[in-house]
């Protein structure tokens, strides 16, 4: 980098942009030297933040609502939602564990019906789950039951999986895998409908 003392006032009053805004040099009437650093237009605040009123640009700004608010105000806020205590979230993966694996083995006789009964156990484990934990809420709530419904779902897939693939490795027929229709429909559709329900 030049030394600004030694260009010709022409040169010095030439913007340079740096990547942190637009540097302008020029000597003052006392040819003492002056530079100023001007915020490129995207850096240049244009919103406000309607809770804490600080200037925001639009990339930092986070759309609510109630309006723009800067990213420290939304962080906050979340924070007040999530009101769960110690071994809450580790109670709530145990019990759409639970359910899940036991809704699991029931699967191969149900057939058709594995769709409402899947749907219909998201919905257990959420409503149980939600009154265990008295209401209390956490933004990963959602993932962990949803974590707990699909690993639950997993050993009985697992368990009638494995030799059919098995099977159809030896005999080159890949109709053996279509009796894995409802134990797959099974854990996609616990699993999204727990999700779904805790979002």
């Amino acid at each position: 980098m030049s030394d600004p003392v030694s260009k010709t006032p022409e040169e010095s009053k030439l913007p340079a942009d740096d990547g942190h805004g637009v540097t302008t040099t020029a000597f003052s009437p006392e040819g003492m030297v002056v530079t100023a650093v001007t915020p490129t237009p995207e850096e240049t605040p244009t919103l406000r933040c309607n809770r804490c009123n600080k200037p925001i640009t639009p990339e930092e700004a986070v759309l609510t609502p109630t309006g723009y608010r800067c990213r420290d105000c939304v962080n906050s806020q979340l924070k007040v939602f999530d009101t769960t205590k110690g071994l809450d979230l580790l109670l709530g993966f145990s019990v759409a564990l639970i359910i899940s694996l036991a809704g699991s083995w029931v699967v191969g006789f149900l057939g058709f019906i594995t769709i409402f009964l899947a749907s219909g156990l998201g919905l257990l484990i959420f409503n149980l789950v939600n009154r265990l934990l008295k209401h209390r809420r956490n933004r990963k709530l959602k993932w962990v039951l949803g974590a707990g419904a699909l690993i639950g779902s997993l050993p009985v897939l697992l368990i009638q999986g494995l030799p059919l693939f098995s099977g159809m490795l030896r005999t080159g027929n890949p109709a053996i895998l279509l009796s894995l229709i409802w134990p797959v429909l099974y854990t996609l559709l616990i699993t999204t409908s727990v999700y779904a329900q805790a979002k």
